[in-house]
């Protein structure tokens, strides 16, 4: 009768030995599971800050842009703001030279940037035609985000270079 106790024991203690172990991994799973949803929430709460702050930054910039514009067609030439009035030909025709190009039939050139953030401008150039009623009016040659930091090439990967005889990572062997 000992000997029935002593297996009844022993089949007792490795069934509930290995349900124990089943638990523990399935908690350790749900441990790691929780981790990766929380690094996955604080990267995505991150990335939509950024986003926002970076829409927010532009927007004001846009705003700025179109106030100076708006004081560009009433007449008024705000500082910072690269001006180039039309002159007349002999013929008659009204011509801009700006920046070796040329603009026909307009009153005005006008180029100005605003700050986006530390590294970026918002680029504005736009046509302007003085008058009244249908006469005036304006037109946006470029109103663009461009990239104003130094910029530093990554010279960190070796690339094929001309002048030397070989590969980068490669070995000549002498025979």
């Amino acid at each position: 009768m000992e000997t029935r106790e002593r297996k009844r024991r022993r089949m007792s203690f490795t069934t509930v030995g290995g349900s124990s172990i089943l638990t523990i991994f399935a908690v350790l799973m749900f441990v790691v599971f929780a981790l990766l949803s929380l690094s996955t929430a604080t990267a995505n709460a991150n990335l939509t800050r950024k986003s926002t702050d970076a829409m927010t930054n532009y927007y004001k910039a846009d705003t700025e842009a179109e106030g100076i514009l708006a004081r560009l067609r009433a007449g008024e030439i705000p500082d910072g703001v690269k001006y180039y009035k039309a002159e007349t030909t002999k013929h008659g025709v009204k011509r801009i030279v700006a920046d070796g190009i040329g603009y026909v039939d307009w009153d005005a050139f006008a180029t100005y940037s605003c700050s986006i953030d530390e590294n970026q401008d918002l680029m504005c150039e736009v046509l302007l035609r003085f008058g009244s009623g249908e006469e005036a009016g304006y037109q946006i040659v470029r109103w663009q985000k461009t990239y104003t930091a130094e910029w530093k090439p990554d010279e960190t990967i070796p690339v094929f270079d001309p002048d030397r005889e070989s590969l980068p990572g490669t070995v000549t062997i002498d025979e």
